[in-house]
């Protein structure tokens, strides 16, 4: 019922797909909003994996349902592509073995570079690579592989014939005279889009299709990955690249979206410049920074690639030197570090070695003891000291699903309590501790991995929560400060250049002056001694990496460029040091790396 095109070459391999599914049960199409495309990426090897047929497997969409396996490995090594194209292909047969046998047809096609070498997998229960299309649906699904030589034109599926021979010439003319991504990809683009005029808005096809490009530059290595439509916007986006200048741009860069651990470090002046630092000892992203009460920073778990890390260590602002010291029992990123009120730093969850594993860093001895375990493990929550001297800990992602159970950590007993639950299961989301003593808890994703613009309040002397007035747009993964004037300060929103500022007095969410470019994930915010906040680094429009940083000043409403960082960074820390400089410490980087 779909419309498939895959155009494999020696250099440029592509896949455009429509974003309708059937349902399974009466195999009549839906609409479902849910990108249908996932990126899967290692050090090794990275794929795009699309898909077309049924709405739903094992009970969930079958985007979660994808997402969810690959996510979740059986094993602790590297998986190969061999082998998670094996995984898809068992778990997909057992989920469709429920299917009524006319409802059935499912494809899912990989488009994979492994190491600069090119290979597409299609693993279906009616299509090949090699041959006709089956007229009844095989009870195991198949795999067919291609590992491209010359150029090939796929075109396959219901809704075929309304693809022309002048449509297929032109597209086997532009492989054969190797033209760029950026034309490759816009043709696609229109002959998916003249396929839906072709048939109608109740055909197989939407008229807001995805396009994926993977590029090898010769014998360069490197990779280009983009998404590129032209004058129509796609209903969802895995890494919504929206633009096609700024396509353009990446490919001509010829860059590899793939993040490296950094070990750089760079400390701030005054008036906004940006100095090496000493390196870390250890190159990692998505770890916690903590400044401890002897004015130094500590620096906890985070991975590099695959290598999740269990090691610290410890920065001197006066000496300017990082010190390895004992290691924590348990490996772990995503994990949440918060002072405590005696001055130890209490580590929680994190993926790695064990979810539910806590850990005490005491910076006196530095050394590490082990803390009562969380009564549900997870990973992207929050951790936030609340004036009473407990921890609470809210949300995040657990073994298999984003989670809303919420607990609070005793240090004088060592013991977690539970409490009520999130009112929204959610996790990238954010806590702020408000001058009244409540928290306040703002969007993050959900467990249909939707973006959330729901907010909520917990107060601690009812361990209660309850719902206020919504943002005014979806975030996650986005920062949240507490201005000096009580507001809280939202900034990481896809698709907009605008941050959100929440008035506790009024109860309230009203819009800032637009920040220089979009920051949607994955940048740091600190504020400064003079109450602005510095916003550094992070993922900006398409995905693109950043290294500028810029401030809000909210007495004025307005933000101010701050300058350069030497690399791109995202999942970095940002530390307001005593002298009121800021230590900005590892993180991902594509261009700086």
């Amino acid at each position: 019922m779909t419309l498939n095109i895959s155009l494999l070459s020696r250099y440029v391999m592509a896949q455009s797909s429509d974003l309708r599914l059937t349902d399974p049960h009466i195999g009549a199409l839906v609409e479902d909003a849910s990108p249908k495309q996932v990126q899967i990426g290692y050090l090794t090897w990275q794929a795009v994996i699309g898909y077309s047929g049924v709405a739903q497997l094992g009970g969930y969409r079958t985007h979660k349902w994808l997402v969810d396996l690959i996510a979740h490995p059986t094993q602790e090594k590297v998986p190969q592509l061999a082998d998670v194209v094996e995984l898809i292909r068992q778990k997909a047969s057992k989920a469709l073995a429920t299917v009524p046998l006319k409802n059935r047809r499912h494809t899912f096609v990989i488009l994979a570079f492994v190491g600069r070498k090119p290979i597409a997998y299609m693993i279906s229960n009616y299509q090949r690579f090699d041959g006709r299309d089956k007229d009844i649906p095989a009870t195991e699904l198949f795999v067919t592989k291609y590992r491209p030589s010359r150029a090939a034109v796929r075109l396959a599926g219901g809704g075929s014939s309304a693809v022309t021979r002048t449509d297929k010439r032109l597209l086997k003319s532009l492989l054969r005279n190797s033209e760029g991504d950026d034309a490759i990809g816009k043709t696609l683009a229109s002959v998916n889009r003249k396929v839906y005029e072709r048939l109608g808005r109740e055909g197989p096809v939407s008229e807001g299709c995805v396009t994926h490009v993977l590029r090898a530059e010769g014998t360069s290595g490197n990779v280009t990955r983009a998404e590129i439509q032209e004058e129509f916007l796609p209903q969802s986006l895995m890494l919504g690249l929206n633009t096609t200048q700024l396509i353009a741009n990446l490919i001509a860069q010829g860059r590899i979206p793939i993040l490296t651990p950094t070990d750089r470090v760079e400390r701030s002046t005054e008036d906004g410049n940006w100095t090496t630092d000493t390196h870390l000892t250890t190159p990692r992203m998505d770890h916690t920074a903590t400044l401890l009460t002897n004015s130094k920073i500590l620096i906890v778990g985070g991975r590099n690639g695959f290598m999740i890390h269990s090691g610290a260590e410890v920065y001197s602002p006066e000496s300017r030197a990082w010190t390895q010291v004992s290691s924590m029992a348990n490996k772990r990123h995503g994990h949440r570090a918060t002072t405590l009120l005696d001055g130890r730093v209490l580590v929680t969850g994190g993926k790695g070695t064990d979810l539910g594993s806590c850990e005490i860093f005491d910076p006196t001895t530095y050394q590490w003891s082990a803390a009562n375990r969380l009564q549900m493990g997870r990973y992207n929550h929050i951790s936030i000291l609340l004036r009473t001297g407990h921890v609470l800990v809210a949300g995040g992602l657990g073994e298999r699903n984003v989670i809303a159970d919420v607990e609070l950590y005793d240090p004088a007993s060592d013991t977690w309590i539970k409490v009520d639950t999130l009112k929204v299961a959610r996790h990238a989301h954010t806590a702020t501790l408000l001058p009244d003593g409540t928290v306040l808890v703002a969007g993050g994703t959900d467990s249909d991995y939707a973006q959330l613009r729901e907010v909520e309040v917990f107060d601690p002397r009812t361990s209660g929560w309850s719902l206020i007035a919504s943002m005014n747009h979806p975030h996650s993964g986005h920062t949240a400060t507490l201005l000096r004037n009580s507001q809280v300060l939202i900034v990481g929103t896809h698709g907009y250049q605008t941050a959100e500022l929440y008035d506790p007095s009024r109860r309230i969410w009203k819009e800032t002056c637009p920040l220089s470019i979009e920051r949607h994930s994955g940048h740091a915010a600190t504020r400064l001694e003079d109450g602005s906040v510095l916003i550094s680094g992070g993922r900006g429009p398409g995905d693109a990496f950043l290294a500028t940083t810029e401030r809000y000043i909210y007495e004025q409403d307005k933000w101010e460029f701050f300058g350069t960082l030497a690399i791109d960074r995202t999942t970095h820390t940002a530390t307001l040091l005593k002298d009121g400089a800021v230590l900005v410490v590892g993180g991902g980087t594509v261009y700086g790396a």
